[in-house]
């Protein structure tokens, strides 16, 4: 993913603009499948809005085993 994807992303997210960021977010995740930044910003968006989460936090995990607080969110999901 490019700088400027990403910051849009992140825009999105502070925005409050959730619906958006799901759907941009789905595009992405299709685009560069390997991308924790575009999981991780569907699963921020499918969360906030109350959707089920967790296959999305399930993919962020594994592509960014690092990343504690997708750990922590991925077992309060679960």
């Amino acid at each position: 993913m490019s700088p400027d994807e990403i910051n849009q992303l992140v825009a999105l997210f502070q925005s409050g603009r959730h619906a958006e960021l799901e759907s941009r977010s789905r595009l992405l995740t299709g685009k560069y499948p390997e991308s924790g930044m575009a999981w991780k910003a569907l699963a921020a968006s499918l969360r906030v809005q109350g959707k089920d989460a967790l296959a999305a936090l399930q993919k962020v995990t594994c592509l960014l085993p690092d990343d504690a607080e997708e750990h922590f969110n991925l077992a309060n999901a679960l």
